[in-house]
């Protein structure tokens, strides 16, 4: 128990100093700012000019963002359909930086577009064990779960959040709530909806999603309820005003249909 502590601790540390990395001072970003700029008229050139001058930039550029020079370098790659080449700077860019979001999401595309989806699955699932509550790539492994109809490991991500605050996850929940709809639970979407509209009630596009939900569901007395709740907190929301118009129009088509009848 005695060694375990000081071995915890000094992990811990290693943990905290990787993640200050991804803090970078205002001249590292501009000379970063400065690379990005030549890199892209080079790559205007030829791919070996950009790729060349890359590789001159590591002994210029401090070492803790040399992963970003690697992911340029990457995306470079695959612009190029040099898919191989760009797989392993994606592999080296997660090796150097496991808490950038950015790498792992990059490299989880890559193999999702060639078709590789259990591949892509494993990226998402390593990428989030370093970046826990990153809002890419929750939102990216939660639709590709649902893209390959396994809703249960989609959940498990989205359970995860009941651990951090509203304000960091907010957006994610939001993309649970639209995962259950369209799963067709709507009494668990509306909920998470009712909760979001409380915690977020400055964001239009809940407020929209709720209405939908009840519109397609024909709980058109709900859905004006929601249009009303959010065009009281958004007067501005132009996606509502449009739900409300037709609302309305559904209502008089309602009225002449039955006036007809009698």
């Amino acid at each position: 128990p005695g060694m375990g502590q000081p071995r915890s601790r000094q992990l811990s540390e290693l943990i905290a100093a990787k993640r200050a990395e991804l803090v970078e001072s205002p001249t590292t970003r501009l000379h970063f700012k400065e690379f990005y700029r030549q890199f892209r008229a080079k790559e205007k050139a030829s791919f070996a000019a950009a790729k060349a001058f890359a590789a001159t930039c590591f002994d210029r550029l401090p070492q803790k963002v040399h992963w970003r020079l690697y992911l340029e370098i990457a995306e470079l790659s695959k612009r190029e359909n040099r898919f191989e080449e760009a797989r392993q700077l994606y592999q080296k860019v997660c090796r150097l930086q496991p808490y950038a979001a950015q790498g792992w999401l990059e490299y989880a595309k890559l193999e999702e577009e060639g078709g590789h989806l259990e591949t892509c699955s494993r990226i998402l699932h390593r990428g989030l064990m370093f970046c826990h509550y990153s809002e890419s790539l929750l939102i990216k492994a939660i639709k590709h779960f649902e893209r390959l109809g396994q809703l249960r490991p989609a959940r498990v991500l989205l359970a995860r959040l009941k651990r951090a605050g509203v304000e960091k996850v907010w957006r994610t929940v939001l993309e649970g709530a639209l995962l259950e709809a369209r799963a067709g639970r709507s009494a668990v979407a509306r909920k998470v909806f009712k909760y979001l509209m409380q915690q977020v009630p400055w964001y239009g596009p809940i407020y929209f999603e709720a209405f939908r939900l009840e519109e397609k569901n024909e709980h058109f007395r709900s859905a004006l309820q929601i249009i009303e709740r959010g065009l009281a907190e958004i007067p501005r929301y132009g996606p509502l005003w449009f739900g409300a118009f037709r609302l309305c129009e559904r209502a008089d088509l309602r009225e002449a249909e039955a006036a007809l009848r009698r």
